[in-house]
């Protein structure tokens, strides 16, 4: 099993949700908030996945979204927003296979979950 590197962007230094996620042991996480948020900083970091958690946030963060889903194309995304829950599913990007767009459910934790082939039951899991 190999370590993954996941990055969370968010309103705060560390994201309200991935207190609803387990991480191995194995893996390394990183916290970037918007107000903090540098594409540099990121691009160093060079994550395996980013988690982009866009619930309660009082500003319009669209510009820095789109310029980490424009940066990275060939890195799995997952933008969690409560504006995807009317679509009660997990939408996939028509730009690139790895975007994905979901509000906070049991569906994208188990997506995390199984990101880059590993067991689901020792990486990612829903507390």
């Amino acid at each position: 099993m190999s370590q993954r590197k996941i990055c969370f962007l968010s309103k705060i230094e560390k994201s309200n949700i991935s207190e609803f996620i387990s991480f191995s042991d194995i893996d390394y996480i990183k916290n970037i908030s918007y107000k903090s948020f540098s594409i540099t900083d990121i691009e160093k970091y060079s994550p395996d996945i980013i988690i982009i958690d866009d619930y309660f946030t009082e500003n319009n963060y669209s510009i820095i979204i789109d310029s980490v889903i424009s940066k990275f194309p060939n890195t799995t995304i997952f933008v969690l927003s409560p504006e995807y829950a009317k679509y009660n599913k997990i939408i996939k990007s028509f730009n690139t296979e790895k975007h994905f767009y979901s509000n906070l459910n049991e569906d994208v934790i188990q997506l995390i979950s199984s990101t880059g082939g590993k067991d689901p039951s020792s990486q990612l899991r829903a507390c």
